[in-house]
């Protein structure tokens, strides 16, 4: 079978194109940030959580909401607007968190994926 027949056949694939093509048939769009909803979120985050790959303190974050929620709503509009997110946001970092038993068994380890704060 040719390359890109099995990559079409792929059910991810699939599922994308198919997504594509239903977004297209009922005229699918992303809503704007809003102000509020974004002040709230930054609000509402976990500052008990590790802070990601950016050093973004989520405390900070929170303390700071109402007056980081203008800026960022209107970059996260721009990038929504323009359908580019940007590279750096999609960035994630491994990182073995331990689990159970014996440390110095690599089994005793789940992985977990340290991302952007702001992403």
């Amino acid at each position: 079978m040719a390359p890109l027949m099995t990559l079409l056949l792929h059910m991810q694939v699939y599922r994308v194109l198919l997504t594509t093509q239903l977004a297209q048939i009922y005229n699918f769009q992303f809503l704007r940030v809003n102000k509020v909803e974004l002040e709230t979120a930054l609000q509402g985050l976990n500052s008990s959580k590790s802070d990601g790959w950016d050093g973004i303190p989520t405390m900070a974050l929170k303390i700071g909401a109402s007056e980081l929620s203008i800026p960022l709503t209107t970059l996260y509009d721009v990038c929504i607007s323009s359908c580019e997110w940007p590279a750096m946001w999609k960035r994630g970092d491994w990182v073995p968190v331990f689990k159970k038993d014996d440390p110095r068994l690599k089994k005793n380890y789940r992985p977990i994926t340290m991302q952007a704060t702001v992403n």
